[in-house]
This record gives structure tokens, sequence and C-alpha cells, in this order.
């Protein structure tokens, strides 16, 4: 589970400033004057009725991030939103997808 700070507030009123879509998630990327990240991440009910699948979901993706912790930039808010294919896909692929997107939009040095 993530430290309470590194977490993103519900009703942060962030301004996102890059946004990247895969298949598996979209994220959103936007700036904050903290000397540390925050995460936040969505699964709504299309995914998945059971909220148990939602939660496994969001559990896989946020432990991806707290395995590469100390390759991420700090300053920076990230809001993955999951979609559908997520929940079909290995969790090989998802950490590869979440790694490479993590670069592309300069969140991973």
């Amino acid at each position: 589970m993530l430290e309470r700070k590194l977490r993103l507030p519900a009703h942060s009123n962030t301004r996102f400033s890059k946004t990247a879509t895969t298949p598996l998630f979209t994220l959103k990327v936007g700036m904050n004057n903290l000397p540390y990240s925050r995460f936040g991440f969505v699964a709504s009910k299309r995914i998945d009725k059971r909220a148990v699948k939602r939660n496994q979901l969001k559990r896989l993706v946020r432990r991806i991030i707290m395995e590469n912790m100390d390759k991420i930039q700090n300053g920076n808010d990230l809001l993955f939103i999951l979609k559908k294919e997520l929940a079909l896909a290995k969790k090989e692929s998802v950490s590869e997808t979440v790694i490479k997107t993590l670069k592309t939009q300069g969140c991973i040095e």
C-alpha cells in the first residue's frame, strides 16, 4: 500500500498537462510543487461490476509503481484510469506497459 502522502487526494484540483492513452489504461500527468510524486487509480464499474476485481486491478498497478518508486521522478501527480482490457492482460505485459508509458511521459529517469 502506498503511504498516505503518496496518494492523490480524490478532490484535488490538479490540472493535468499530459495525457497518454494505452490499450490498458489512460495516464494523466500533472505537476505539483511537492518533493514527492502522488498517485491515483480509477477503476469504474464498466471494467467489472465486482469491487473485488476492480480492487485487484488497482493493486496490480499500484504494486508495479511501488517496485519502481526509486526510478520515478518527484513532483508529479499521476492518475491511472484503468480500462477493461487490463483484466485480460498478463502481469508481465502490464508491467512493461506501465514502465514504457512512464518513460515516454518523462516520469522515469
